[in-house]
């Protein structure tokens, strides 16, 4: 009986120290936002047309994304433009539909007002 009370007494002995330590770790490990790890991208999808409204021929063309604060006379907030390539460009399929995914030009500067 005496050595199963000793080796209670070891254990917490032990265990509340290592416990201790791995809550004051746990407590006072700097943190890290689970913000920091998502990625601001948008993805955005449209309708390319010509001046008379008829859909653009599938390929890849030059394109600028802009975002403004105002529909009219607004400043600019963002932008981001698009080269005529198939990796960096907008590529157009049928009907004059594309997506695009923005972000390579940092939201950040974008503020909640």
């Amino acid at each position: 009986m005496q050595v199963i009370h000793h080796l209670r007494k070891q254990a917490l002995f032990f265990v509340i120290p290592a416990v201790s330590m791995l809550l004051a770790l746990f407590v006072f490990s700097p943190s890290v936002s689970a913000l920091q790890f998502i990625p601001y991208k948008m993805n955005f999808q449209g309708k390319l047309t010509d001046s008379v409204g008829a859909p653009m021929a599938a390929g890849s063309y030059n394109m600028k994304f802009r975002i403004y604060d105002a529909a009219t006379s607004g400043t600019l907030l963002w932008s981001e433009q698009r080269a005529n390539s198939a990796s960096t460009g907008v590529t157009v399929t049928t009907g004059g539909l594309f997506t695009v995914q923005l972000g390579d030009v940092d939201f950040a500067v974008l503020t909640d007002d």
